[in-house]
């Protein structure tokens, strides 16, 4: 029997990786961090949205990933795991620091790529 849920593409996964990621930019936009973890919606908001992120990846191709080792693809896919299996240990102090400082980078890092796996693909068609 097949999944009822689509298979996602690259881009497609690339692109969930940075919808949620501004999303997480929104919810933390004036935002303080003692604000933050006195607001267990916006925490909760973020882990989801931290979590799409890391799942996103682990649904990447493993060639795609080994073409862009910049990325620390295992750093991003433990903290999924870690939200998801340790739910009750994650902090939100952790979560505030990765958020502020390393989600910045890690989008920089994605548009790019993005575009060119955007372009790789219309290359496809057009040759199909």
């Amino acid at each position: 029997m097949s999944s009822p849920f689509r298979k996602r593409d690259t881009v497609t996964l690339l692109m969930d990786v940075l919808r949620a990621a501004e999303k997480i930019s929104l919810y933390l936009k004036g935002c303080s961090v003692q604000d933050f973890v006195k607001d267990p919606e916006k925490v909760d908001a973020v882990a989801r949205n931290l979590e799409i992120i890391g799942e996103a990846v682990t649904k990447l191709p493993d060639g795609f990933k080994k073409e862009h080792p910049e990325i620390e693809w295992s750093q991003i896919t433990g903290l999924r795991n870690r939200i998801v299996h340790e739910y009750f240990g994650i902090s939100e102090d952790i979560v505030w620091h990765i958020v502020n400082e390393e989600l910045t980078p890690l989008v920089q890092q994605l548009k790019p790529i993005m575009r060119a796996e955007k372009k790789k693909d219309s290359e496809r068609d057009e040759d199909a």
